[in-house]
């Protein structure tokens, strides 16, 4: 079992979201929050507008949808931060044609 913990700033009050996961994670992802409601308001209605916006961030149980709700959130809320711990090298999981894909016009 992976994880990793994305640790929230938002008026004064901090949270953390825990996300764990077993073979990769992009899928079957599990999170629990702690900490004050402040701080994760933001972050949850950043992760409830994702949908299919970003690669691969189709539904909660994505460390992908986590991150970029996590810097949706540091954009749109003035003085939201968050910090990664462990960073998570999304691009180790990629399969081989994401990584160096073919370029189309």
């Amino acid at each position: 079992m992976t994880s990793t913990n994305i640790k929230l700033r938002y008026k004064g009050e901090s949270a953390n979201v825990n996300i764990s996961w077993e073979d990769e994670p992009f899928s079957g992802c599990v999170y629990t929050f702690t900490g004050a409601n402040t701080a994760i308001w933001p972050y949850k209605e950043e992760l409830s507008r994702l949908g299919g916006y970003f690669i691969q961030a189709r539904e909660p149980q994505n460390i992908e949808a986590h991150l970029n709700a996590a810097y949706a959130a540091s954009k749109y809320y003035k003085g939201f931060t968050y910090k990664v711990t462990p960073e998570v090298d999304l691009f180790a999981y990629l399969e081989p044609e994401d990584k160096d894909p073919e370029v189309v016009y």
